[in-house]
């Protein structure tokens, strides 16, 4: 079952999508008329934004065209353009028949088709295209539907010449609906909006229709037309600028033209035509509730067959010519009634052979129209018949006879308006209300229904709330009758009197909370339309004595004695205003406070001394002087101990004074032994404030706290060391001693001190190399707290004095060594790549201390090397060699052949040697009591030492070396004797 369900749907679905197609223009078809021709009924062609140079034709098809506003504008670039006419049919207006009109937009043999949301612009159709009659905009001919939002301009030719219509509705054939809503109708030859035949219903509404001005004699111009049997509504559209030059006939704003009976034309705004509504050969029309004004005729019945008319409701004002006017040839029973006729040259004209009924109008004046035969006293608009007479009474109105002036208002008393005699003019249609209308300097209008007070007459209170002083008020009585008709006449004003103004200064209240803390100087104005000579102000404090105003006053005449004591004060002041009476007496509660807050009753006393008691109570009385002052603001009283902010509880001074407080806190910790300040600050609710300082000491056995952050148990590189000491309390005296002095004592730091050396910084020269200080401190009941601390000094750098090998020397490693004076040495290194620690090997401390060493450098044999020493102590400070340069020779010489021979005592050697950096070749002689080294060769001739030597009788057993720079050596051992 589902299922069935869901095909249904979908078919119906499918039947209503394919069924009502959107064509967008340009997009789908390049032209609108291009759409029209492919589009179906219920088709939608929507049009893009841009200017369209055609004709658009819709025949038998019901579309809606729309576009996207003034943006969307078909204009036709000439006449030639507009190809397809309309012809009229039998049935339009007599001699109409067979007309063709020509227009940028024709829509013809269809039911419901819309246009709207687009602009026809006809600038460029300047004459009528060959074959036409008539010039139009839009045009549904035989054809029904909605005309929305459009815009139609310029339907005209040069001169006016042509007769245009700028949108035009029309059939005689089938009952059709048409609808002619939100548009706008600009600048044309003959009329702006018009419907005709006998089948057509037209709703044309809210539309604003803006004339040619005044053109002639080709045309003459009208706004809404409805004519040849046509029937509708016109409602709630705006008219105006249609004037005719010639003499036959009038521009018109809306014509009913041998129309259909039962038209409503309501709601509309016309202005600046000749005729505002023009009846002709109508009848049974309703012509209401609309605004006729400032035309030459509100309202014009012509033609025999314009009867029973209804004009009722109407604004008809300010017209040059005729309020309504009933033509020669105007048929009989149209009424007029329930319409305000005022302010025309001539209210009614009846030029016709029947009566004229206008009854029950308004006419301007409570006495009714100026008639003079059958009015006399009349002063209303007038009535002016040729044959047969107007029916005018009975008229409406109400009379407002009596006004009364009102005198002496003034800003704080309520003001009464009244009225007496008012009295309707008609027995049938009494007074329904009455109300009082005053309305503001400003512009702002207030309406109060008036009160009966007997009779006819009425009053009403503006209340004193509503007043603005200095302004005057224009006020008016209205009234309406039982018809809901309103009436008034002429305004009134009076104006309200300013209250006596109190100036103080200053102002505002300079002080807190609305107080003032300095005195104020009162003044006294009175309202500017016052004569001050003649008007006394007065004043007076509290209930005390009245004192005339005669200048700027203060507190010199309050009731308390002392102005100082001020406190809260009640001023009142008025004017006398002679017959006026007294003004109503103004007051003002001042608050002023003129004394500062006092701190009394310290706790602890100033100066005094608390023994044994280390959290005492901290307290004091805020005192506000007078009863009458602003009192303590307890959220703003503050209090330091020892300049340190603390949190004290502030609360009334007692059950029955809430003006005064007590502030007190008492430590949650210990106080220390000596001097200890209190510092409170209050502040009252004007703003006023005090501070005060006080002092006490506290007196405890327990000795002070001491805490020591220089000297350190550390090593220092300077004999000068600072000390910085602080204490929980101030001490008699603060001292130190060295223990590692030849004598040792005790020395003065500071006296009557809480800190040594951190205020100001305070060094002491102390023993190069071990120190032991005793730093003590002594309160002034004796007792003492030593603290010791055990440094170390090392003041003098380490010198460096020398070392081995020199720069450019060979060394083959085993011969440096260092030459230097330090007693404490931390760390010595020796670098060139990498860095080697020395440390344990060369620790020695002393002056011209010798360290040899011996660094493995077999990795840069054949190299230059640079090295470095560098040597810190204890104190961290350093001594260092530049970098020396040096060769590294670890290969020792090779001996490649060894011989001697003897010759007596000589002994002549041959040595063969490879060595690069060659030394010398020695020899030591064992055998001798005393062996010493003997040289051989210092150089080679080719490798070669070849050298002498004599020895003694005797065996004698060497050892012969070949050494190279570095001391590397190759060594041959020789023994012989000598005979």
């Amino acid at each position: 079952m589902k299922k069935i369900i869901f095909t249904i749907a979908l078919a119906i679905f499918l039947v209503g999508f394919i069924s009502a197609a959107v064509i967008n223009v340009p997009a789908d078809q390049a032209t609108i008329q291009a759409a029209v021709n492919a589009a179906v009924s219920g088709d939608t062609i929507n049009v893009a934004a841009g200017t369209y140079d055609e004709q658009v034709v819709i025949d038998g098809k019901n579309l809606t065209l729309q576009g996207v506003g003034d943006t969307t504008i078909i204009m036709p670039s000439s006449e030639s353009i507009l190809a397809t006419f309309y012809t009229y049919p039998l049935g339009v207006l007599s001699g109409w028949e067979g007309l063709k009109l020509a227009s940028p937009i024709l829509v013809k043999n269809a039911q419901n088709v819309t246009v709207k949301t687009l602009k026809v612009d006809g600038i460029n159709v300047d004459a009528l295209p060959v074959g036409a009659d008539r010039l139009a905009g839009i045009v549904y001919g035989e054809a029904g539907g909605l005309i929305s939002n459009v815009t139609v301009n310029n339907i005209k030719t040069p001169g006016y010449t042509i007769r245009t219509y700028v949108i035009d509705v029309s059939s005689v054939t089938n009952p059709l609906n048409i609808e002619v809503e939100d548009s706008r109708v600009n600048d044309f030859a003959r009329t702006a909006i018009q419907a005709q035949g006998a089948n057509i219903l037209a709703n044309i509404h809210d539309n604003v229709v803006v004339g040619p001005g005044s053109i002639g004699p080709a045309n003459v111009p009208n706004g809404i037309v409805l004519i040849a049997n046509a029937k509708g509504n016109v409602t709630n559209n705006t008219i105006s600028a249609n004037h005719y030059t010639g003499v036959t006939f009038l521009g018109s704003g809306v014509l009913l033209y041998q129309a259909g009976t039962g038209i409503l034309v309501s709601g509309n705004e016309i202005f600046d035509v000749d005729d505002a509504v023009l009846i002709a050969g109508t009848n049974f029309s309703n012509i209401e509730n609309n605004n006729l004004h400032d035309n030459v005729k509100g309202v014009r019945i012509e033609q025999s067959t314009a009867t029973d008319n209804i004009i009722t409701g109407n604004l008809i004002v300010d017209n040059t010519l005729f309020g309504i006017d009933a033509g020669t040839s105007a048929g009989g029973n149209n009424v007029a009634s329930e319409n305000t006729i005022t302010g025309n040259t001539i209210g009614v004209n009846n030029e016709a052979a029947f009566s004229f009924n206008a009854t029950y109008n308004w006419w301007g004046d409570c006495t009714g129209p100026t008639y003079p035969t059958y009015n006399p006293p009349g002063t209303g608009d007038s009535i002016v018949n040729t044959t047969a007479p107007v029916l005018f009474s009975p008229w409406l109105g109400v009379c407002i006879n009596l006004k009364a002036d009102v005198a002496c208002a003034e800003k704080s008393e309520n003001v009464t308006l009244y009225a007496a005699n008012v009295t309707s003019l008609s027995n049938t249609l009494p007074i329904d209300d009455v109300w009082f209308s005053y309305t503001f300097l400003n512009g702002t209008n207030r309406n109060k229904t008036a009160l009966n007070v007997g009779g006819n007459n009425y009053s009403a209170t503006i209340n004193s709330s509503e007043l603005i002083g200095g302004q005057n008020i224009v006020w008016n009585v209205w009234a309406n009758d039982s018809s809901g008709f309103e009436f008034h006449n002429g305004d009134k004003t009076f104006y309200v009197r300013n209250s006596t103004f109190l100036g103080i200064v200053p102002f505002p209240a300079d002080g807190l909370n609305g107080w003032w803390v300095t005195e104020p100087t009162f003044t006294l104005t009175q309202d500017v339309q016052t004569n001050d000579s003649i008007n006394d102000s007065w004043y007076q404090w509290d209930a005390d004595a009245i004192f005339m105003y005669s200048g700027p006053f203060g507190l010199e005449d309050i009731p308390n004695p002392n102005p100082i004591s001020a406190g809260t004060l009640e001023l009142n002041w008025w004017t006398t205003f002679g017959s006026c009476g007294n003004e109503t007496a103004q007051s003002q509660i001042l608050r002023i406070d003129l004394t500062n807050p006092e701190i009394n009753d310290t706790q602890p006393a100033d100066g005094s001394t608390v023994f044994n008691n280390p959290r005492p109570t901290i307290s004091a009385l805020l005192d506000e002087v007078y009863g009458s002052n602003s009192g303590i603001n307890k959220s703003n009283v503050s209090m330091r101990l020892d300049g340190v902010l603390v949190a004290p509880n502030v609360t009334n001074a007692s059950i029955n004074n809430s003006l005064d407080a007590i502030v007190s806190f008492t430590p949650g910790f210990d106080l220390a032994n000596g001097n200890h300040q209190v510092y409170v600050n209050v502040t009252d609710n004007a703003g006023r404030f005090s501070s005060k300082t006080w002092n006490f000491t506290i007196n405890q056995t327990a000795p002070p706290n001491m805490t020591v952050y220089s000297p350190q148990n550390i090593t220092y590189g300077t004999k000068k060391i600072p000390f910085n000491i602080s204490l929980t309390s101030e001490v008699e005296k603060l001292e130190y001693i060295n223990y590692n002095d030849k004598n040792p004592r005790f020395k003065i730091l500071c006296r009557d001190c809480n800190e040594s050396g951190y205020s100001k910084q305070k060094n002491k020269t102390l023993l190069e190399g071990e120190n032991k200080i005793g730093i003590k401190a002594t309160d002034f009941l004796g007792q003492t707290s030593q603290q010791n601390v055990s440094l170390f000094i090392d003041s003098k750098a380490p010198k460096i004095h020398g070392v081995v090998p020199a720069k450019n020397k060979v060394t083959n490693g085993s011969d440096f060594s260092i030459k230097y004076t330090e007693d404490n040495i931390k760390e010595l290194l020796v670098s060139w790549n990498p860095t080697v620690n020395l440390t344990n090997q060369c620790n020695e401390g002393g002056k011209n201390v010798v360290c040899d060493f011996a660094l493995d450098l077999s990795a840069f044999n054949g190299q230059f090397i640079n090295y470095s020493i560098n040597m810190t102590d204890v104190a961290n400070r350093t001594a260092s060699t530049k970098p020396t340069k040096v060769l590294v020779d670890t290969t020792p010489p090779v001996i490649n052949f060894f011989n001697h021979s003897i010759n007596g005592k000589t002994v002549e050697f041959t040595i063969q040697v490879t060595e690069t950096n060659f030394d010398e070749i020695n020899y030591v002689d064992l055998s001798q009591s005393n062996p010493r080294e003997k040289k051989l060769c210092s150089s080679l001739k080719n490798g070669v030492c070849n050298k002498k030597v004599t020895f003694s009788t005797g065996a004698h057993d060497l050892v012969i070396r070949a050494v190279d720079k570095a001391g590397n050596s190759d060594t041959e051992a020789v023994s012989f004797t000598i005979v």
